[in-house]
This record gives structure tokens, C-alpha cells and sequence, in this order.
């Protein structure tokens, strides 16, 4: 099948069989609403018994499940907590808010009236996670009002599927949930036909999305468009909202298998969702001529869509069993860069998911590969190949990664920041793993009076038309289970700015929306200083994928707003002095001493060098017991010494104590990993000089088991981090902080009127009386001290 427009395109079929698919409309999914209030943590709940029903299987398209009743919750971290079994293995899933939306991402509407309309999209209802306990898993999920569809691989590409019973049976109770091994999942029997020449386009006229130069290493973001006909958008009950989540929840769970597998990142650029029959563009059901009226559509009407790849999700039953098509090799070819699914051909998620990898796949250049022992999603047949529906194969793999390496259009993904994210701009260079996201700023030399001269961010906007505004981003900044508190700090100066004229600053929270937490507002009047504004970071800001974006509301582009001197971290606290001595006097931690305590103060421990209470640190706070001081004031260039006591009972060998410090630069130093051998200790003391990077005033330790019962019980005691005393410098004895021939006469001066006065200021030796000996004394500390301690 020849594509409609360009005879050169290779075109790929996905055909299933007609009888194996069904096509029955299912549950909607519902408007979101916010999950329960945090709580210490889910119970493991154990599947419900039942017999399979047959409407399940159907719907599904499985031949064995649980239904099990599973309750999110929100842990005090912030994260989404889901206990499921996976068959006989009870696990917890933890999972955080992940957006695959661009920066300028926008929802858009095609009404009876042809009419382009940009609504307001909701918060994404997309997670990703894994599995407690479990590094090397990936999970991915979408939850709404409760009812979560999961998609999960372990280690060994082992596929578990979650979805709610209501999308099979409707009117289901929505916390019930369909359990399933991929496994399990039936084989979608069907052909597959390639016509045309097989030939590779990856050297083709590359018009995609030009990469903006923000990008660090790391994955390769492809940016993603996507187009929902009319009959797509009943099947998911004629609503908008419905209709993104369910497009949103697919390319979420596709993603995870790109990112794993190839390396390569999705940004939904734009969603478009057509709500009319009449104004639809796609009228026909036969696979190549609807791809070729996709084609020539956006060609003709969406030009401007920023995109590397554009993909249709249809409702229509296509001919000949065809759930899928695609053009092959096109990535970045944005006149040739189309494929499209039939998403609706399966309830089950697993599938659906596999389909779009797949017909994605072809456009990166991937081709059936039956032959192939190892053939995974590119398999003609979905899950109809050994490698089943969770990963490309190595030689699937090989395709799609030769073709990514030869795209220009494709920006590299920064990792994110770890905390502390410091900017002070200290070159005419945006840094590239700082900032994802710049229109229009610009790093100048000409604020005043830098907090960190000589650069700063100039922001402005570029004319007096709407949308001109100049917007800076951060890349995320992962502040997920920091454990303490966190803040935001900026200096901000106008200049040139007209009174009432603004700079707006949001933060990005926890359920992925922008939310402001300052507008700073110009009084007309030229500043010739920075002012500093500092915001605590509230719990909902606490997550790994955290911004900050500063924004101007101006008209002009001599509207000058300079920015210095951006802050994510600790909270900067007044340092509390030397020596600092923890001996656990009582039961009850002090606040004051310690920022975060996660533990029991208790007389469990034996021997303790403080008796009778230690610290006990084992697995019982959600995440693990954790303790961290305040800042300490280890300023200065003299070493101080941190030294503590521990203990270990009913420890697994193997099993740890880590001890970290905070050191200048913000990164959190091991100092020691205390290694459990399985033979219940007495307390043992560790002690270390603290010297270099350690000595500043924002020094802090923190203790972290590394344990997986409660009974794993690590003790503490006698945590100390001090100077040693300085010497006494007797022989200065004018007290002008260095020994001179002055401090001679000044002792003579006091021993000759002690004589006359019967006083005894230089009774030197201490004898009780001033005598010819305190001249001997001192004269002696005096010439050691020349050479001695003293300055």
C-alpha cells in the first residue's frame, strides 16, 4: 500500500484479525479529582478470589487475572503509594507526577464551527515510578478519582498490567482492579504487509522542531504531536478531558519502553482533539488513505505545530483487521513524519501501548522482524513474537538507534539538578544543565551592583504585543524525599521598568501545574540595588521534577528586570556554634539540634557510652529512619572533629549505617558506611577530622540505615563535632594577638608596680607571690613562643 501523497514513502501495516478484535465502547474515564489525604502508609491487600469472567478475558484480552481493590495514597514524601499483589507477591508501587508536556504545550479543539480553539488542559494524571524495594523496575501509570491503570516491567522485561474492572464491566466499583501478567495477554493473530520499496528515508530533508541549545547530556527528546479524530474521541465518551488522558496515558507508557530501550525522551507538543463529525478531515477507514489525509492535513493546516513526529489515534474500524499504520525512517521529515493507531481496537493497556511503540517504530526506522527469534514489539503480530510487547529486541534496537543518531532536530535531555541548584551566572554562557527553557533572556553586564558580579539574567519582552514576554526555566531540580526543609532564594533588580510592570515567579508542584509564588511589582524608580526574596518550599513543591520560572508582564524591550543569585536548597539557617554534643538525655529529640529525626530515642541499646538513652535507626518511617543536624558553624580554616558511637542488634550482614556530611560546595559527603556483620555489637567509636570543604557554616551530618526490617536496629550515641581548645598564649601578654618585645615591657611595667603595690598581676608562675622567678617565667614562655603556638 502505496502512501496517498508521496509514492516513495514506505508505508507499514499492523492488521489483526477481525475476529480476535473487539471494537465494544468502554468505561470513559472520569474527571480527576485529588487522592486521598496522606497517611502513614497503605496495608497490603490480598486478590479478591473469583471465578475469570468471561466479559473480562474478552474485554482484556487475557486468559488469567486477579481483581484486587487497590487504594492510593499518598505517603508524607509526597509520593503516590499503591500496594498490589503480583500474583502470589504482595509489592508496593511508589510513584511521582510525570508531565510528558512541553513548555509550550497546548490542547486544542476543532468544533462544528472549524474553529481552532486552545483550551485549559487539567493537571496531567500521569505517574512514573517503581516498584519499593525493586531499583531496576519501571512503572508507569495514570490515576483518576482512584482508579490507576498500571503498567509495570521488572527485571527480565517481566510485564504486569493493571487496569480498573470498569472498563470492562461498566458500573464496576472503580477501586476494583484487574490484575494480569503480560504473559497472560492473547496473541492478536493478523498479517502484516510492507508494499512499496523498503527504503530507508533517514538521510530524507530533516524540517523537524530545531533542538534550542538548552539541552545537557542525557536522553534524546523527540517532540511528539498528536491528532484525535472524532469517532476517537466518542469512544472515549465525547469527552476532551477523557480524550487527553487516555492519549496522554498511552504515550506515557510507550515512552518508559523508548527511554529504557533506545534512550529516546517524549514532549507532547501539541494535543488536537476534533469534537465534530462534520468538520473531522478523516473520513475513510482504509488504512493508507487515511494516513495519506493525515499527511496532507497537517501539511496543509498545521504546519506550525512544533513536532519531530505527528500521530493520529482513530476510532475507526480500519479495513482488512489494519490497527496501525506508519511511514518508515521519517523522524524529523515533518512532511513525512505520520503514523496512526486504532487505539481503541483493545481495553487492554498493555497492547494498546505495544501498538503505538510500534507503529512509532517504523517511524524511526524499525521494520517487522518475524524472522528473528529475539523479534519483540516490531513482531508483525502484537505479542505474537518471543520477545513479547515489553522491549525492542537488540536488532530492533539497532534500527531505531542508527536512525536517532543521524537526526539533527533531536535535543539531549539534561539530567536533572540534585539540590543545591546555585546560579549566579558567572559567565555570558546560559548553563545548559541548569536551564531547559529560555525565550528571550538574555545573561548582560549591565544591572548594578551584582550580588554576584558581573553577569546577571536580563529579562524584558521583545515588543509590546502579547505573547512577547521573555520566560526563563529551570531543568527539574529533584527535591523529592530531601528530608528537610528546602527554600528558593533570587535577588531581582528593574531598571528602565515602568510603574505597575511586573516579574512573576512560579514554581512547578507536585500535581505538575505552574503555581506563582511571587509577583514583584516595579514602582516606576530606577534601582541601583538587587533586592533579595526568599520562599519556603512547601510540601507539594517537594518532588523530583521541580522548576522555577521567572517571567516578565511588560511592554518594552528596555523593560529591564535583572536576576541573580537563584537558590534551590537547605535552608539557609543562622549556624548553631561550636562544640556541638548530643548525648540524648531524655526521650524526646531536640528540635533545636536536629532538622530532620526520623528515629526513637529509647534505652534499648546496650552499654550506651551516654547512658541510658541512644538513638535507635531501623526501617520503620516510610523510606527508611533517617536523622540530620542543623547547620553547624565550622567556619573558619582551623580542622574540627566529628566523632559518635554506634551499636548494631538484630542487623542482617551486609546491612549499613551510612554517615554523611554537608559539605561547602552542597553535596552530601560519606564519611563512613558501617557495615553490619550479623553478630549483634557493642558501641564503637568513629571519629573523623573534618577539614577543607567541610569547614563552612552550613555544616551538617546526617545518619542513614540501610536496613530492610524494623528490627534492624542500629544504635547512636555521644555525636560530638568540636574544635580542640585554642592554646593559651601567655606570653602576649598585652593581649594584641601577637608576641613582640612590647609584651616584655608590659610584663616589666606589672611586675615592678606589683613590687611597689603589693599586687600580682605577673605572678607569672602562679606561685601567689611576684618574685624574681615570674622573670625567669616568663622570659622563658616568651622565647618558646617565638618559635611555639602563639602568633
Amino acid at each position: 500500500m502505496i502512501h496517498a501523497r508521496l509514492a516513495r514513502t514506505v508505508t507499514a501495516l499492523l492488521v489483526a484479525a477481525a475476529s480476535s478484535v473487539s471494537f465494544a465502547q468502554v468505561a470513559a474515564p472520569r474527571a480527576q479529582t485529588p487522592l486521598p489525604s496522606k497517611v502513614a502508609g497503605p496495608t497490603a491487600l490480598a486478590p479478591k478470589e473469583q471465578p475469570l469472567d468471561p466479559v473480562i478475558r474478552e474485554k482484556l484480552g487475557i486468559e488469567a487475572y486477579s481483581v484486587q481493590r487497590l487504594e492510593p495514597v499518598i505517603d508524607a514524601a509526597g509520593m503516590t503509594r499503591i500496594s498490589v499483589s503480583l500474583g502470589d507477591e504482595p509489592v508496593v508501587l511508589v510513584l511521582g507526577a510525570h508531565s510528558l508536556r512541553g513548555d509550550d504545550f497546548k490542547l486544542v479543539t476543532i468544533g462544528a464551527d472549524g474553529v481552532e480553539t486552545e483550551v485549559e488542559a487539567p493537571s496531567p494524571a500521569t505517574y512514573r515510578g517503581r516498584i519499593e524495594g525493586e531499583e531496576g523496575t519501571k512503572v508507569r501509570a495514570t490515576i483518576v478519582n482512584g482508579a490507576a491503570q498500571v503498567v509495570i516491567v521488572r527485571e527480565g522485561h517481566v510485564m504486569w498490567g493493571i487496569q480498573p474492572v470498569c472498563e470492562a464491566l461498566p458500573g464496576a466499583d472503580p477501586a476494583e482492579h484487574v490484575v494480569y501478567a503480560a504473559a497472560d495477554m492473547r496473541v492478536h493473530d493478523g498479517i502484516c504487509g510492507l508494499t512499496g520499496l523498503e527504503e530507508d528515508h533517514s538521510d530524507g530533508p530533516q524540517e523537524g522542531d530545531e533542538p534550542s541549545g538548552l539541552r545537557g547530556t542525557g536522553l534524546k527528546i523527540c517532540d511528539v504531536a498528536c491528532d484525535a479524530d472524532f469517532l476517537f474521541y466518542q469512544l472515549n465518551g465525547s469527552s476532551i478531558l477523557n480524550t487527553l488522558v487516555d492519549i496522554e496515558n498511552v504515550l506515557n507508557n510507550v515512552e518508559a519502553i523508548y527511554e529504557d530501550d533506545v534512550a529516546i525522551t517524549f514532549e507532547v507538543t501539541t494535543i488536537v482533539v476534533r469534537t465534530s463529525d462534520a468538520e473531522d478531515p478523516y473520513s475513510t477507514t482504509n488504512p493508507g488513505a487515511l494516513l495519506g489525509q493525515f499527511d496532507s492535513h497537517w501539511g496543509t493546516n498545521h504546519g506550525a505545530i512544533r513536532r519531530d513526529v505527528a500521530h493520529l489515534f482513530t476510532g475507526r474500524n480500519l479495513d482488512g483487521g489494519v490497527i496501525g499504520i506508519a511511514s518508515l525512517g521519517v523522524i524529523c521529515n515533518i512532511g513525512q513524519a505520520f503514523g496512526l493507531s486504532q487505539s481503541r481496537f483493545s481495553t487492554n493497556s498493555v497492547t494498546r501501548a505495544c501498538l503505538t511503540a510500534h507503529e512509532m517504530g517504523h517511524n524511526w526506522n524499525a521494520q517487522h522482524c518475524n524472522g528473528d527469534p529475539a523479534c519483540a514489539i516490531m513482531c508483525s503480530t502484537l505479542n505474537g513474537c518471543a520477545g513479547g510487547c515489553s522491549q525492542f529486541s537488540q536488532g530492533e534496537q539497532n534500527q531505531i538507534e542508527s536512525h536517532r543518531n543521524s537526526r539533527t532536530c533531536l535535543s539531549d535531555l539534561a539530567d536533572p539538578v540534585s539540590p543545591p541548584f546555585v546560579e549566579p551566572f558567572p559567565t555570558a554562557a546560559l548553563s545548559t544543565s541548569n536551564w531547559s527553557y529560555n525565550d528571550g533572556g538574555a545573561i548582560s553586564l549591565n544591572g548594578v551592583n551584582e550580588p554576584s558580579a558581573a553577569h546577571s539574567m536580563l529579562l524584558n519582552a521583545s515588543s509590546a504585543a502579547a505573547d512577547t514576554d521573555d520566560d526563563l526555566r529551570t531543568n527539574f531540580i529533584r527535591l523529592g524525599g530531601s528530608g528537610a526543609p528546602m527554600e528558593l532564594r533570587y535577588f531581582v533588580q528593574h531598571r528602565g521598568v515602568e510603574a505597575a510592570e511586573e516579574l512573576i515567579v512560579d514554581v512547578w508542584v507536585n500535581n505538575t501545574r505552574w503555581t506563582e509564588i511571587n509577583r514583584v511589582v516595579s514602582d516606576g524608580i530606577d534601582q541601583d540595588n538587587y533586592v533579595e526574596f526568599v520562599h519556603p518550599l512547601t510540601s507539594t513543591m517537594l518532588h523530583d521534577e521541580f522548576r522555577v520560572r521567572f517571567r516578565t508582564n511588560v511592554n518594552e524591550f528596555n523593560d529591564n528586570w535583572y536576576i541573580d543569585d537563584v537558590y534551590v536548597g537547605e535552608t539557609i539557617e543562622t549556624p548553631l556554634p561550636l562544640p556541638f554534643v548530643e548525648e540524648f538525655p531524655t526521650t524526646t529529640a531536640d528540635v533545636t539540634r536536629w532538622s530532620w529525626f526520623q528515629g526513637v530515642i529509647n534505652t534499648l541499646g546496650i552499654g550506651e557510652p551516654s547512658a541510658p538513652n541512644s538513638v535507635e535507626l531501623d526501617s520503620t518511617s516510610l523510606g527508611g529512619d533517617e536523622i540530620k543536624t542543623h547547620a553547624l558553624d565550622l567556619s573558619g580554616a582551623t580542622p574540627a572533629t566529628l566523632s559518635y558511637w554506634t551499636q548494631h542488634i538484630g542487623v542482617e550482614a551486609g546491612e549499613t549505617l551510612r554517615v554523611e556530611i554537608f559539605n561547602q560546595d552542597g553535596a552530601w559527603q560519606e564519611v563512613n558506611l558501617i557495615t553490619s556483620n550479623g553478630v549483634n555489637s557493642s558501641f564503637e567509636q568513629s571519629m573523623h577530622e573534618l577539614t577543607g570543604a567541610a569547614l563552612h557554616d552550613q555544616f551538617r551530618v546526617r545518619f542513614r540505615p540501610q536496613v530492610n526490617q524494623g528490627d534492624d536496629n542500629w544504635y547512636l550515641d555521644d555525636i560530638r563535632v568540636e574544635r580542640p581548645e585554642e592554646p593559651d598564649c601567655a606570653a602576649d601578654f598585652d593581649n594584641s594577638g601577637t608576641v613582640t618585645s612590647a609584651d616584655i615591657t608590659s610584663f616589666l611595667t606589672a611586675w615592678f608596680a606589683d613590687l611597689v603595690g603589693g599586687t600580682t598581676v605577673a605572678d607569672f608562675n602562679n606561685s601567689g607571690a611576684t618574685t624574681s622567678a615570674d622573670i625567669t617565667s616568663f622570659l622563658t614562655a616568651w622565647f618558646a613562643a617565638l618559635t611555639g603556638p602563639c602568633p
